[in-house]
């Protein structure tokens, strides 16, 4: 691996944005994906590149608690584990600092836990020592979801804006999510000094970070860098490079220095592309500056590495409902699975996931591409589509399941029919019952004959309507 490393693994709380899953208290780091806690995935990314101590973060006492019993009584591997508790509204670089002390390594890794990823990080720490970076920032294909899609001429929704240098090698620009905006404002030295420059929109951050003890420093002398994605990255990528001179301000949609002859020291980016990418070809250094210009412009300390990951390699983040469910079908993939350390037992023939202990009833189907839990009964004319069982659900007959999550002790009785759903630990569903896109909490019981849809169903909404019913 090189250098000595150590890793920081923000385990985050509760999982509020995954309600109702978190109904009972179970923290974001124990959530199952293809029937295992999601820690274990970001604990072998980080052993397969060899390394040996984790900081393990988590939000408020009681998580850190549930993690800590979670490490003692079920891990298994070669890492060395601590947890720390930092405050529960703790933001991620506030709470680098809250455990600074126990960061002693030179170059250290920060890592979310809700990252699943293949990417080699040991390839990515060795860009990180040949550039002798400050940072170097994991980035992949921006996961496409319609909702972030917008019309012609409209600004791309939900995107980040990522600047590279023609190599693709540096990180110039980052401007993570931000708001609908008409222009985003480029350091007009930092264009000249490249040369060439894309700004693209096609790339996302994966919260998988490998920072110099420097930028720890720089925390600790500032106080309002609170959030490593929101504000710390971009201040190393801005601090660059000192302000240079003013310039000519040059329009990416002008093709030369501003018309009005007025001198700025940023350049603006039209953000009005819906495309995927937007690619600017800034070949400013053929015109006319000279080097007179850029006097005060001289590189900073610093060096922001970009390591974009090949179309090929994995990376998703479980951040709401609906990317929890596709991370759980989408690494129920042989290949796919292989790679991220999925431990159930592959069944090679059926290209899927199916315990030996499962009983199947009659002219009952697991297709491929799907994982079911040991100890599971399927009834007679059950039908399982692109979906995950966890262990002891209990099936009845003609039950059909499509894209689905079922977590440990479902029982789901004879002819429900289930699509795009996430079903939690110990929930019942009676006869017949229809749900489309709908997740049910943990014990939470569906009525016979019930359907419903985009829905969420929880003792917290259950008890609600009783009391409602009364008054």
């Amino acid at each position: 691996m090189g250098p000595q490393c150590q890793a920081v693994l923000l385990a985050g709380g509760a999982g509020a944005s995954l309600f109702p899953l978190n109904h009972t208290g179970n923290p974001l780091a124990l959530f199952p994906v293809a029937n295992q806690p999601l820690i274990t995935y970001a604990l072998h990314t980080l052993e397969q590149a060899g390394v040996v101590d984790v900081l393990v973060v988590c939000l408020g006492e009681a998580t850190a608690a549930k993690v800590m019993a979670w490490v003692k009584n079920k891990y298994s591997g070669k890492l060395r584990l601590k947890a720390r508790s930092v405050p529960e509204d703790c933001e991620s670089a506030d709470a680098l600092k809250a455990v600074a002390e126990d960061i002693t390594a030179q170059t250290f890794i920060v890592m979310s836990v809700d990252l699943v990823t293949d990417v080699c990080l040991e390839a990515m720490l060795a860009v990180h020592f040949l550039r002798n970076a400050t940072v170097t920032v994991l980035l992949s294909q921006r996961r496409v979801s319609p909702a972030s899609e917008t019309k012609l001429g409209k600004a791309p929704k939900d995107v980040e804006y990522v600047g590279l240098d023609g190599e693709s090698r540096r990180l110039v620009f980052f401007r993570p999510s931000p708001e609908a905006r008409r222009n985003i404002k480029l350091p007009m030295g930092t264009l000249l000094r490249q040369g060439c420059l894309s700004i693209r929109t096609d790339l996302q951050d994966n919260h998988l970070y490998i920072l110099d003890r420097s930028a720890l420093a720089l925390l600790q002398a500032k106080p309002a860098l609170a959030n490593i994605k929101q504000d710390l990255i971009p201040y190393l990528v801005r601090h660059q490079h000192s302000s240079g001179k003013a310039a000519s301000a040059v329009r990416p949609d002008s093709g030369g220095p501003a018309a009005n002859g007025q001198h700025e020291s940023t350049g603006s980016l039209a953000a009005t592309e819906s495309m995927e990418q937007i690619t600017l070809a800034c070949n400013y250094m053929s015109m006319s500056h000279s080097a007179a210009a850029l006097d005060d412009s001289a590189p900073g300390t610093s060096y922001c590495a970009a390591y974009v990951a090949g179309p090929e390699q994995y990376c998703a983040r479980t951040v709401n409902l609906q990317s929890f469910s596709e991370v759980n079908r989408e690494v129920v993939n042989l290949e796919l699975a292989a790679r991220l350390g999925v431990q159930a037992q592959p069944n090679a023939k059926h290209d899927n996931f199916v315990d030996e202990s499962v009983q199947i009833g009659s002219k009952s189907t697991a297709a491929s591409g799907c994982m079911v839990g040991p100890g599971t009964t399927l009834g007679d004319k059950c039908s399982i589509k692109r979906s995950v069982l966890g262990a002891m659900c209990k099936l009845g007959s003609n039950v059909k399941i499509i894209n689905s999550v079922l977590m440990d002790s479902v029982v789901v009785h004879d002819g429900c029919h289930l699509q795009n759903c996430i079903v939690c630990t110990g929930a019942q569903l009676q006869e017949r019952v229809s749900l489309r896109d709908c997740q049910v909490g943990p014990g939470f019981t569906v009525s016979e004959g019930a359907e419903h849809r985009e829905e969420v169903l929880a003792k917290a909404q259950q008890q609600r309507r009783s009391t409602d019913a009364k008054t």
